[in-house]
Formats: C-alpha cells, sequence, structure tokens
C-alpha cells in the first residue's frame, strides 16, 4: 500500500500542473459565443438594485430571525427562502453561476484559486452593453478575476481587496462597505454589487459556534441595515444571499448539503412576497429583467416568477424578445429548437409562469463540451488512490 500511495503521489503533482495549464473551455462551444449578443434593452423595473454577497451565509443563519435582526425585519416585504449552491462549494464556482447562469467549471474548485476568466455573457455583459453605469465592492478580487473584462467597463469603482489568507488577515468589511456607498452616491448607478467576507473567514478559522462568529453575524446584519437605509424600496430593491454556506466546522467545497446550503432575501420595487426556493442559475436572469435588460445569451437559468413581482404578460413579453434575439444571434440554437414542439407551446402561452420558466431554461445552451476533460479525470483518480493509501497505511 506504501508503493501505491508513492506512485499515486508522485503522480498528482504533473497531473495537477497539467490541469492548471491546460485550457479548459468555462462553458460548452456556442455558449462563449453568444457573449456579448445584440439582445433588447427595455426600461427598468427598478431604479437601482443593491445585491450584498455573504461569504459562507449558512442556511440556518439566514433564516433565524435572532441571528439577524435587520435582515429579519426586511424579510416580510419580499421573498426570502432556501438557495442550494452548486456540487462545487467554491466561491469562484459559485460567483460564475449567480452572474452568468451557468455552473462553475472544475478549475474555479481547484483549491478555488485556478479559475479560468469568463468567457460567456453574463449580468455585467448585459450591463456594458446596454451602457448601464454599475459597480462592484468586494473583499476579494475573485469577481474582477473572473469577470475582468466587463469590470473594466463598469462605470463606478468601488473597492477590491487582496482576499482571505489562511488567517483571514486580509478582510476588511469597513472597506467593502465604504465602496459600496461610493458607488450609490452616483445617481446614475442601478446595480451596486457588495461582497463582505468576514462571516466566511470567521467560520473557517474561529468555527460557526463560536462567539465571533455570531459578533461576524451580527456586524454584515447592521451593514445590511445601513444599506437598506439608503434605499427607497418602492423604487429601489435589495437583495442578500450566500455564495455557498459551510459545515459545522466552517468547511465548504464539496458536494455535502450544510456546504451548499445558503438562503437569499429579495425586498424591494418588483419583487413578490413569499418564501420560495431560488435557483443560482436563475439569480442572473431574475435580476436581469428588474434591471430592463436580457438575460445573460448563455444562461441555462431564467427568470423566476415566483421571486418577480411583475405582470406576467409583461413579462413573458420580455422573455419573449430576449429569446427570439437569442436563437436569431446563434445558429446553432435556432436549428435545435425551431419548428419544436417545445418552442411552440412556449410561444403559445399568453403569460410567463412556471412551466415558460422552464421551457425558457431549456432553451439555454447546454450541449458539447466537457468540464471533465482526462488530464482531470486522472487527477481525481489521483487523488482518490492517495486518501485510500493514506488511510489504510499502518499507523
Amino acid at each position: 500500500m506504501r508503493l501505491s500511495t508513492s506512485l499515486a503521489a508522485a503522480a498528482f503533482l504533473p497531473l495537477a500542473a497539467a490541469s492548471l495549464l491546460r485550457p479548459e473551455p468555462a462553458a460548452p462551444p456556442g455558449a462563449a459565443g453568444l457573449r456579448g449578443a445584440a439582445l433588447p434593452v427595455f426600461e427598468p423595473f427598478s431604479r437601482r438594485v443593491v445585491v450584498v454577497v455573504i461569504d459562507g451565509w449558512r442556511r440556518a443563519d439566514a433564516l433565524s430571525g435572532a441571528a439577524m435582526p435587520n435582515v429579519e425585519r426586511l424579510a416580510p416585504a419580499g421573498s426570502r427562502g432556501p438557495m442550494t449552491a452548486g456540487m462545487r462549494s467554491f466561491t469562484k464556482p459559485c460567483l460564475r453561476t449567480l452572474f452568468t447562469g451557468r455552473p462553475g467549471s472544475f478549475r474555479d474548485s481547484l483549491l478555488n484559486v485556478a479559475a479560468d476568466r469568463v468567457s460567456e455573457d453574463s449580468l455585467f455583459t448585459r450591463l456594458n452593453r446596454a451602457h448601464r453605469v454599475w459597480g462592484a465592492s468586494a473583499y476579494a478580487p475573485d469577481l474582477r478575476e473572473l469577470f475582468g473584462d466587463d469590470m473594466r467597463e463598469g462605470g463606478v469603482r468601488g473597492y477590491f481587496g487582496k482576499g482571505a489568507d489562511i488567517f483571514g488577515a486580509y478582510v476588511d468589511d469597513d472597506a467593502v462597505e465604504a465602496g459600496a456607498w461610493r458607488i450609490l452616491d452616483d445617481p446614475a448607478a442601478v446595480l451596486a454589487l457588495v461582497h463582505f467576507g468576514s462571516v466566511d473567514q470567521a467560520g473557517h478559522t474561529l468555527k460557526p459556534w463560536s462567539a465571533a462568529y455570531r459578533e461576524a453575524l451580527a456586524a454584515v446584519d447592521r451593514r445590511v441595515g445601513r444599506l437598506a437605509s439608503r434605499l427607497d424600496l418602492s423604487r429601489d430593491a435589495l437583495v442578500v444571499l450566500g455564495d455557498h454556506g459551510s459545515d459545522d466546522d466552517g468547511h465548504h467545497g464539496g458536494p455535502d448539503a450544510l456546504a451548499r446550503a445558503t438562503a437569499f432575501l429579495a425586498v424591494g420595487k418588483g419583487f413578490a412576497r413569499g418564501t420560495p426556493a431560488f435557483a443560482p442559475e436563475d439569480f442572473a436572469p431574475t435580476l436581469a429583467i428588474l434591471l430592463g435588460v436580457c438575460p445573460p445569451a448563455s444562461g441555462v437559468g431564467a427568470p423566476d416568477p415566483a421571486v418577480l413581482d411583475l405582470e406576467p404578460a409583461l413579462l413573458k413579453g420580455r422573455c419573449d424578445a430576449c429569446l427570439a434575439a437569442r436563437l436569431a444571434f446563434s445558429s446553432d440554437l435556432e436549428k435545435r429548437w425551431a419548428g419544436t414542439s417545445e418552442l411552440t407551446r412556449y410561444l403559445a402561452a399568453p403569460s410567463f409562469g412556471p412551466a415558460e420558466a422552464e421551457r425558457y431554461r431549456a432553451f439555454g445552451v447546454r450541449a458539447g463540451g466537457s468540464e471533465h476533460p482526462p488530464v482531470q479525470a486522472l487527477l481525481g483518480l489521483a487523488m482518490v488512490v492517495v486518501v485510500l493509501g493514506l488511510w489504510r497505511r499502518p499507523a
């Protein structure tokens, strides 16, 4: 067993290096080609939307009134419910999904540092093509590393920190909040994206059951309250959500239920009241509709009618226009769906409800490509052999 462990360990490093150096498509063929597609632009439903991402926001904390009183105070006026991150519950794959409507890639989750820059259409691409002003403020450079091309076009500069090392030394949520205020000071800004990191930091270093972790939750809750006070929720909207959760030791990254379990709150202009579940793939399409742009063209999500408080026929009209433009831009999608019974039934519906949302999701780019090329499959196998070898090795 020691020999097999040594062989597997020897194989691990070159395979890991190969997986880092080998270009991996972030999306199937066709998805990247839809980036920047000429899609319709509409009058926004919400004047301004503030999106607060709380890194590592555990579902139990998000849905508990005692843990976050400001969130609890806002909840009755909007939608609040569970959200389940993808199987790769690291920050970068989760952010990719939230803002493109596509699953995160293997390399996004490889130690959470080897992410490819997003090549497909994103919510930020849509806003830039519509010449809408927006900005981001984040404790770590993850958003800039993933969406660098779009970030350079964003009109308002917030703050980007260095991120957290294993001791959480670089998390500065005070600076993140100050960056958010700079974005909100620009009256033209339609989106302020704010990414706080102290809750995830406290979970990793001090554990979710510690007093310090509870204080980190309380501190970010106060930040949410201050940001909400800046908004007129009869015209503006606020979204608070987690990118992923964590287990009881503060760990995440894999497919275990606690690591994937997070939640969301959506309140203000354009959002319904209720307690629906919200899929991460549907977040960018839903937000896009509120902001008067089409959902990301290469996404596989849809605007969620259970979360939106919009007239169903109007929502259907906008989604139809976006879908028609997407099919016209992509000959592959048009060949796949033109004249099919699925498209015919979708177009015949007078309004946009759950059935139409499900059909809209089906029209996304899915076929082709592979997130697990052979070298990465071998890498995974080598890691399994190493773990099993160490586990069975005599003391």
